[in-house]
């Protein structure tokens, strides 16, 4: 007699690519672009690993040398702040459950802000 044994494997969710939910609106001197502001909708990964959220940078790149992200765990009270230059994603290791970031390069009327969940 043979024994049908079914392992259930570990759930796992597809990354989750989420846009800050308050854009970053800026100013921009350039030949009058985008005139009285310029707007965008910065991103956030989660879900890759377990605990990390990554911050792609911004496109257009504004050349001040670097994004920041402030960050903040709700649940742990763990919080930081992480560069975001124009060769690659700020990674950072927030820990899991609700975390709130905001994302600015210094030269905004007000940086984005969104929340997310850390799987």
């Amino acid at each position: 007699m043979t024994l049908l044994s079914i392992a259930a494997g570990a759930a796992s969710a597809a990354p989750a690519t989420t846009p800050f939910q308050i854009p970053r609106v800026w100013y921009s001197t350039i030949f009058g672009i985008c005139t009285p502001g310029c707007v965008d909708y910065p991103v956030a990964i989660t879900g890759e690993t377990p605990g990390i959220i990554t911050f792609p940078a911004p496109r257009p790149f504004t050349g001040a040398g670097a994004y920041w992200v402030h960050w903040h765990n709700l649940g742990t009270g763990a919080s930081g702040v992480a560069p975001i230059y124009s060769s690659g994603p700020a990674v950072v290791h927030t820990g899991s459950g609700v975390v709130t970031a905001t994302l600015t390069a210094g030269n905004e009327y007000f940086g984005a802000n969104g929340i997310f969940v850390v799987p």
